[in-house]
């Protein structure tokens, strides 16, 4: 230990024995090698060698923090299991394990086979292919599964979770068990790693060898069988030996839990033997999944290399033996910095995946940490579904039945023998239509240092359609293309689905086996890089950022962005504006420690919306409007008057700000209802917004630079829409949206159908509530009418509370929804007044470099108790046809409803 520490190198050490002292001695001199790799590139996080005995060395010195260790907690670390060594080890491989379940099994036996088929499944990695198969006077899988699955996070949990329910009856049959065995390796059919073929059987042992069932399915011997005895007893161990002999195998005993470790990863030394005999024509350098690294560098990939034994014995015989794994870590924030952001627009980003289809990068990545602590405000609702292997397995689930699509009435149906998982994103959570396929994490993967792989398939981290399944294959195959096609979107805060236009451009990347998108909307084609020229326009425009400049110009926010290196970057806006404020005062924005295009680009920014605030806001008195805000590309949000923007709860960084990418995507007026707070506070008090995207275009070219709008008071706009409705010189009972009206309801829905305005005094406290959870009759129908359509989402990444009881909804009597257009007269926003200061300064368009990015070189990556992990489902609604009115009759119990719907969706 002396020795790695003054190394400034961290060595973890198994069982000390004579093997890992050794080992420990020829290893040091990795230690220079790490050294000069760092000289030679400062980018290098962390290098590691881990050993195929368990010992690992880290470059450089770490403390070994465990925050989740107690007192009587043992750190069970184990190289070995790391998800770079795993898959770095061993080339692909078709694994069955045959789990005998006959009577004799039972009690401690059964306890222990059903931990070694646990250890075992961890010993695999994504480009594995795995099942498990219980046997006794019959065979049958344990799991939906009725072939072999992709051996990654979400199939192996299932199995794990099948593994437990094993329970021993019968007699043992060795044919029966084999036969069905060697079926599914010999179905080529599915999907499957067709490298090395292999059977694990797992017994307490038995009389018959199974001869005429390995002469008929394994002559070529082209299967290997490993065979495990298990448990402590006195039945006969040739007959299983032999099986392994015979099979090109290795045979092992597991007489306790102590053994189960060790010997459960014995086989990966046999497997590797190939590797060292095809030398130069074995693997070279393999990238990881994403995983979460045990020294908390957050989300890293690995480069892997393994490392063989080449020496000669005295006998002039080759080694071949793996010694164990180098690895290289990248972080992927490190990643993403090489990848340009503020230039691609807000709904543009990159992408990348691997060759199992799983995103290294992609704005919907975003992995919760298991913690303690309660999630509130969340319908929850535990379904049994199990997953499927891969995109191309995938059973479409059970549609929710038109009759009850929402959370009080949730109707889904999943097969017991079929393997169903949905498909599509769902990074969070809403309240819609939400609930919680619970999928129980074991006890290794609570420890941060064991935590299993992040893996996200492309196609569950965007909403899934056929154009996207074909661009994941073409990727995957690693050719390049661009196809542009309309594509649902789902909002930032998870609530809203809308309809946009998007290119997809994708090419490999040189050196690796990765493949890079790029996904650009029409309007994001080019970017504006301002200049300006001179200092005191520059001086004048960061004026505006001033604090004491607020109470004439509204209250600004800047994006927390590194516009350079010398401004310390603040979650807290006031202290942000101070430290950027202090640089510009200093310095230059063409200073060399600056990002020039982007502290122009927020100067330019913040010069045109001080212009819109003095120049149109300070002039106008608009009864019922709490706010008037701006949102630029630029990172510039400005809200007038000052008291509003005191109150702003919205991101500073606009490129994360739901409304804002929204409006870009939409030609109409997009209304964003407050959010519903369920403990009942008065969530509508912070009124609803009003947005739309501004357009210019130049030479052709169309940009969207900035979103302007206001907010609404509502209880205002209910005043004022009551009374413009009522009409005049009436006497019938029904003469418009009279307030609190004994024979109409009216109410304003947003295109997510959330309830934005009533005539009812009662549900006010409801504003910005799913109208799905008022009144779920009602909301049905306007999906009935297509009105609404809906799309069900998933998320891979979530962590899960106990439980909470649905809550239902009360019901309205009718709906009438009249238009607003006149009511709020929001088309001077879209003026071109407000940037006509663009026109005056220097403006190039530019397209983004997106091959540039693409061609990397390998050197260019060189830079309380837990939750359970658990899948959400959610549904969003969204507007299915541009139809103005609607009308129909609802039926309900003793009566019947009339209904009358206008759409409101004002076009420029």
């Amino acid at each position: 230990m002396k020795l790695s520490l003054a190394s400034q190198n961290r060595t973890v050490l198994g069982t000390v024995s004579t093997i890992v002292l050794n080992e420990l001695n020829w290893t040091a001199a990795l230690d220079d090698v790490f050294k000069r790799n760092r000289e030679e590139d400062p980018t290098l996080l962390w290098q590691v060698f881990g050993s195929a005995t368990g010992l690992a060395r880290y470059y450089p010195a770490s403390p070994w923090v465990d925050k989740s260790r107690t007192p009587n907690k043992i750190d069970l670390y184990d190289v070995r299991r790391r998800p770079w060594y795993i898959q770095g080890a061993a080339s692909p491989k078709d694994m069955l394990i045959l789990v005998d379940a006959s009577g004799s099994v039972s009690g401690l036996t059964l306890k222990l086979i059903r931990t070694s088929v646990i250890e075992m499944l961890e010993t695999l990695s994504d480009d594995d292919f795995v099942n498990v198969v219980s046997f006794n006077n019959n065979a049958q899988n344990v799991s939906c599964f009725n072939h072999l699955v992709q051996a990654n996070v979400r199939n192996k949990k299932k199995l794990k979770e099948a593994v437990y329910k094993i329970s021993a009856k019968g007699i043992t049959d060795y044919k029966k068990g084999f036969s069905y065995a060697f079926e599914q390796l010999l179905n080529h059919s599915v999907s499957r790693a067709n490298c090395n073929k292999i059977i694990m059987l797992f017994t307490d042992g038995g009389e018959e060898r199974a001869q005429e069932i390995f002469h008929k399915y394994n002559e070529d011997k082209k299967v290997r069988v490993f065979t495990f005895s298990v448990g402590q007893h006195n039945y006969d161990k040739g007959p299983i030996q032999w099986m392994a002999c015979e099979n090109k195998g290795y045979y092992y005993e597991i007489p306790s839990i102590g053994a189960i470790r060790i010997n459960t990863q014995e086989y990966l030394d046999v497997l590797g033997r190939p590797m060292v005999l095809a030398g130069e024509k074995a693997k070279q350098v393999q990238w990881t999944n994403v995983y979460l690294d045990a020294l908390e560098l957050g989300l890293v990939i690995t480069g892997t290399l393994p490392v063989f034994n080449l020496t000669r014995e005295q006998n002039g015989k080759i080694n071949q033996l793996i010694l164990g794994v180098m690895g290289v870590d990248v972080s992927l924030e490190d990643i993403k910095k090489l990848t340009p952001r503020f230039t691609l627009c807000p709904n543009g980003y990159y992408f990348a995946i691997d060759p199992n289809g799983y995103v290294l990068l992609h704005p919907n990545l975003q992995p919760k940490a298991i913690a303690s602590g309660p999630v509130t405000g969340h319908h929850k609702e535990e379904i049994s579904a199990c997953p499927s292997s891969s995109f191309k397995d995938v059973e479409d689930p059970s549609e929710t039945s038109p009759q009850s699509p929402f959370p009080q009435a949730a109707q889904r149906t999943l097969s017991s023998s079929s393997c169903v998982f949905p498909q599509g994103p769902s990074p969070y959570m809403n309240d819609q239509d939400e609930h919680k396929l619970s999928m129980q994490t074991n006890k290794a993967s609570k420890n941060p240092k064991s935590q299993e792989p992040v893996t996200l398939d492309f196609l569950d981290a965007e909403l899934e359609n056929d154009i996207k399944v074909e661009i994941r294959k073409k990727m995957i195959d690693g050719e390049s293309g661009e196809k542009t096609f309309e594509t649902l979107v789902k909002s930032q805060d998870e609530r809203y689905i809308d309809k946009g236009n998007r290119t997809y451009t994708w090419t490999a990347v040189n050196g690796t086996d990765y493949s890079l998108a790029l996904v650009l909307p029409s309007y994001s084609f080019y970017y504006i890089k301002a200049k300006i020229e001179e200092p005191i326009t520059q001086a004048r425009f960061s004026e505006t950022l001033k604090l004491d400049h607020f109470d004439e110009a509204g209250y600004t926010f800047i994006a927390p962005r590194e516009y350079c290196n010398d401004v310390k970057k603040s979650e807290n806006n006031t202290e942000f504006l101070l430290n950027f404020n202090e640089f510009i005062d200093r310095n230059t924005p063409n200073s060399s420690s600056c990002n020039i295009d982007m502290v122009i680009r927020v100067l330019l920014d913040a010069g045109f919306t001080n212009e819109l605030a003095q120049n149109y806001w300070s002039k106008l008195s608009l009864d019922g409007v709490v706010a008037q805000f701006v949102v630029t590309d630029g990172g510039i949000t400005r809200v007038f008057p000052k008291r509003a923007g005191e109150d702003w709860l919205e991101n500073a960084e606009t490129y994360e700000v739901s409304f804002y990418k929204r409006s870009l995507d939409n030609n109409n007026y997009i209304f964003t209802a407050p959010y519903y707070n369920k403990s009942g506070a008065n969530s509508y008090e912070s009124g609803i917004m009003v947005s739309k995207a501004v357009e210019i275009t130049i030479d052709g070219k169309l940009l969207k630079p900035a979103v302007v709008g206001i907010k609404i008071d509502a209880t205002s706009w209910m005043e004022n829409f009551t009374k413009t409705t009522i009409k005049s010189l009436c006497n019938s009972e029904i003469c418009g949206c009279e307030r609190n009206s004994m024979h109409v309801d009216c109410v304003i829905l947003d295109d997510g159908g959330f309830l934005l305005m009533s005539n009812r005094d009662e549900y006010t406290q409801q504003i910005g509530r799913f109208f799905g959870e008022i009144d779920p009759g009602l909301m049905r129908n306007l999906i009935n009418m297509s009105l609404y359509a809906f799309n069900k989402s998933y998320d891979y990444q979530s962590v899960c509370d106990p439980e909470e009881e649905p809550k239902q909804g009360a019901g309205l009597r009718s709906a009438y929804v009249p238009t607003i257009t006149d009511i709020l007269q929001l088309g001077w926003w879209a003026s071109a007044a407000a940037w006509s200061i663009l026109q005056q300064l220097f403006l190039s368009l530019t397209f983004p470099r997106f091959l540039e990015a693409a061609d990397m070189e390998d050197d260019d990556f060189g830079a309380a108790l837990p939750k359970t992990s658990c899948i959400t489902e959610q549904t969003q609604y969204f507007f299915e046809n541009d139809d103005k009115s609607f009308g129909g009759i609802v039926d309900c119990i003793n009566c019947s409803r009339k209904i009358r719907l206008t759409a409101v969706v004002p076009l420029v």
